[in-house]
């Protein structure tokens, strides 16, 4: 069983939920991960056309957000163009932008999408 999801009964619990910008990160996070593993096992395909299935409810377990945080950041990461959101996949549409939104080292992000 997993624990309370941030945002949602932490702010009862005196524990303010978090920001959009942490939301955000940690969704891109978790977005970043799947595609790193995904290109890992399947380097053959351009980087546009790898799609990642993942649905907000599977982002949301995943980092313990609240399911509506998710969305406003798939929603944000989506306006910038920085991901494709089709159903239940994603495709990363700028690596680069969702390295940045995640706060990752872009060399070792970088050297793994090339291995």
């Amino acid at each position: 069983m997993t624990g309370p999801k941030k945002g949602s009964e932490d702010a009862a619990q005196g524990t303010p939920p978090p920001s959009p910008r942490e939301s955000m990160r940690e969704v891109a996070k978790s977005i970043l991960e799947a595609f790193v593993v995904h290109r890992a096992q399947w380097p053959g395909h351009r980087v546009e056309e790898m799609e990642i299935p993942f649905t907000s409810e599977g982002i949301a377990d995943a980092t313990q957000l609240a399911l509506s945080a998710v969305e406003d950041a798939l929603t944000a990461l989506s306006g910038t163009g920085t991901i494709l959101v089709q159903g239940a996949t994603i495709r990363v549409a700028n690596p680069d932008a969702l390295m940045d939104a995640a706060g990752a080292d872009r060399d070792n992000v970088s050297a793994w999408l090339r291995g």
